[in-house]
């Protein structure tokens, strides 16, 4: 399974580069690893040595070639290699449930923000155009309802969670984010696209829809041809009103602001400008403010009610 995506990754992200097979050990630790999460149970001993087995290979150095022409480390090798590992194994149901058993949501978010931020360029735009194409987005839904996207060139899948599309991940554009609504997840019939599908997401999903919508969202306050403004609106209504009791960030505040004014939405325009000057009443400038986005925690302890 591994030895064709990385052929796949010698021919599409560096031809000129004459990249060496996987090891048989990295092989079978990943074709092991993708039969434990169809065949364990969350929590099983099993299942804990296949993910572990996984970490070692790729932090080896015939491993780690492959992971590197996708990222731009930010810590040691051992600790960037586990925090994709868990990521990737977190788009499984089992997978999720497991790594769940030894850290929080809230982790599990900064690792999706950390990873799409270290995403190389080259990586990142791949990604992207992949949202144009009819077939073969590498767009996925999770079991869990989180949108993950397949990290070229190898049987990886990055879970974006929902700080993954904040400023501090992919920090989409307008005409990204406009892509990203339009596209349609793999799997999923031909008219289901993204933002048909948000509204099933909002309930436990609402920072992530949110921030798609901001990033799709002109200075102005409107959207690209294209996307229905209707539904665009449903989804940013649900999602603003789900997060009411949570400021977030002058970014993602803003923006929604805006288009609630473009749209004709005056209750919710008036509410978002009422969340801006309570976020800018609550810090000392503009700059820290802006270093305030929502996050799992905020959401998990809004979701419970805390």
């Amino acid at each position: 399974m591994i030895t064709g995506a990385i052929h796949a990754l010698r021919s599409a992200l560096n031809p000129c580069r004459n990249l060496e097979a996987p090891s048989a050990h990295l092989t079978q630790a990943m074709n092991t690893l993708q039969q434990c999460l169809q065949d364990c149970s969350p929590g099983s001993a099993e299942l804990t040595k296949a993910i572990e087995r996984v970490e070692a290979a790729f932090t080896k150095n015939d491993g780690w070639k492959f992971i590197k022409h996708c990222f731009e480390r930010d810590v040691d090798r051992a600790t960037f290699v586990r925090r994709l590992v868990r990521n990737h194994v977190s788009t499984t149901p089992v997978g999720f449930e497991h790594v769940r058993r030894t850290m929080s949501e809230a982790q599990l978010d900064i690792y999706a923000t950390q990873l799409s931020r270290a995403l190389k360029p080259h990586i990142r735009a791949e990604i992207i155009s992949r949202w144009s194409q009819s077939e073969d987005t590498g767009l996925h839904l999770t079991d869990g309802k989180f949108i993950a996207v397949g990290i070229p060139g190898t049987d990886m899948r990055l879970s974006l969670m929902d700080g993954g599309f904040s400023y501090r991940g992919l920090d989409l554009t307008q005409a990204e984010a406009t892509q990203l609504l339009m596209t349609r997840p793999e799997g999923m019939p031909p008219d289901a696209t993204l933002l048909a599908l948000m509204p099933e997401l909002t309930e436990d999903h609402a920072a992530s829809n949110f921030r798609i919508v901001g990033e799709a969202v002109g200075g102005d306050g409107s959207l690209l041809l294209g996307l229905d403004r209707e539904a665009v609106h449903r989804v940013a209504s649900a999602a603003h009103d789900a997060l009411a009791g949570i400021t977030g960030s002058l970014v993602e505040r803003e923006s929604m602001a805006r288009f609630f004014h473009w749209v004709g939405d005056d209750i919710r325009a008036a509410q978002s400008r009422q969340m801006i000057a309570t976020i800018m009443g609550r810090t000392a400038g503009g700059e820290v403010a802006m270093s305030l986005p929502f996050t799992a925690q905020h959401v998990c302890k809004q979701r419970a009610g805390i």
